[in-house]
């Protein structure tokens, strides 16, 4: 076998110096940028698999002496909704509260349309507490006649839709109203959401 010139390895030696091997850069992803995008897509699943939100609805009377707190909550075991009024003695002594007929109403509105209406307290006159005494009052919410009148509709601007920006599943939204029969009736506006409403 025929030894290569020193001449011709000296030229080689000459281009390679010239030319240098370029090497493939190297595109590795750091770990913590794999990480935070796998838990980027989680949150994206979650969101967007999970069931409408149950947060507590509600609002809050000051009036009388009293403290009239109303909370839109799931019933337990079902998927029924259900409105608890609790009433809250806020005198140092005791306090005599007096209603017209019952206690209090809760009326459900689209607009100025009036769509559902329950009774709180109903045949409750009168209530006497000693002083830090509360008591609770509870009633169906009529989710079949609001969920009726929701989907009747095509009002696109009451329903809310998802993005990346705003995850919240669509929505029928209501005006709830919490009126207190007392002599001098009071009465507290809130909204009420309706989810998965089609």
């Amino acid at each position: 076998m025929a030894e290569i010139s020193p001449k011709v390895e000296e030229f080689k030696e000459r281009v390679r110096s010239k030319y240098p091997h370029r090497q493939e850069p190297n595109f590795r992803i750091p770990w913590y940028v794999l990480v935070v995008n796998m838990l980027l897509i989680a949150y994206i699943l979650f969101i967007y698999g999970r069931k409408p939100s149950d947060d507590e609805s509600g609002t809050t009377l000051w009036y009388g002496g009293a403290e009239y707190h109303l909370s839109i909550i799931q019933d337990t075991g079902s998927t029924e909704k259900i409105a608890s009024l609790t009433v809250r003695n806020l005198m140092n002594g005791n306090n005599v509260l007096t209603f017209d007929s019952y206690l209090a109403s809760l009326d459900f509105y689209h607009g100025k349309y009036p769509v559902a209406s329950e009774k709180v307290g109903d045949g409750i006159s009168i209530l006497a507490f000693n002083a830090g005494e509360l008591k609770t009052f509870v009633v169906s919410i009529p989710m079949g006649t609001l969920i009726k009148y929701a989907k009747s509709r095509n009002d696109a601007s009451a329903r809310k839709r998802r993005s990346l920006l705003s995850m919240e599943p669509d929505y029928f939204s209501y005006s709830a109203r919490l009126t207190i029969h007392s002599r001098v009736p009071v009465t507290s506006i809130f909204e009420f959401k309706v989810f998965g409403v089609k």
